[in-house]
């Protein structure tokens, strides 16, 4: 009795606290507070956003059977990666990782870049504001040439401020069509 007195009692209570909360509080944060610093223009084209690091996965279904479990590896992987990086090129100083932006996926794609070399794969897109780095001397492609040499073959980087893209230690194009048309 006592169990189901308290169930209620407590929804009673959270619709109570529900009632003066708007739709969409959560997702575009608390009411008076100031609108994010980075905003990126509605219509999102990763190709034209050079000014922000991105990583872009299409991770075989043969390493991860679900989303989360491919979420994972690439969080994994880049972490392991940037500490590598860290070590080598920074004495073991920490670099700075900039405010997650974006993300798309990972999601399902049935036709994966070549790279991959499998039928189906998660594919993973994510920008982030791009931030100082705590190495001397050492450029952001450089850090990212780095950083991609630690990576699998699915996991592609690319710093802000650049066109190409770096894949285990090899500078690629994203997209040669962005390079012809500026």
């Amino acid at each position: 009795m006592r169990s189901a007195l308290r169930y209620k009692t407590g929804l009673s209570l959270l619709f109570l606290l529900l009632q003066g909360i708007q739709p969409g509080v959560y997702a575009q944060g608390l009411p008076g507070t100031p609108p994010p610093r980075h905003n990126l223009p509605p219509s999102y084209n990763p190709d034209t956003l050079t000014n922000y690091d991105q990583f872009i996965a299409s991770v075989p279904r043969t390493e991860a059977q679900t989303a989360s479990v491919a979420l994972a590896s690439i969080t994994i992987a880049l972490h392991r990666a940037k500490q590598s990086a860290e070590q080598t090129l920074c004495g073991g100083r920490w670099a700075p990782r900039g405010d997650l932006l974006r993300r798309q996926g990972p999601t399902l794609a049935s036709n994966p870049p070549a790279a991959t070399k499998t039928a189906a794969s998660w594919r993973y897109n994510a920008l982030r504001q791009a931030s100082p780095l705590a190495c001397d001397q050492i450029s952001r492609a450089e850090f990212f040439m780095e950083m991609s040499r630690h990576l699998p073959a699915w996991i592609q980087i690319r710093p802000a401020g650049q066109l190409s893209a770096y894949r285990q230690g090899k500078n690629i194009l994203l997209n040669p069509q962005t390079v012809a048309v500026r």
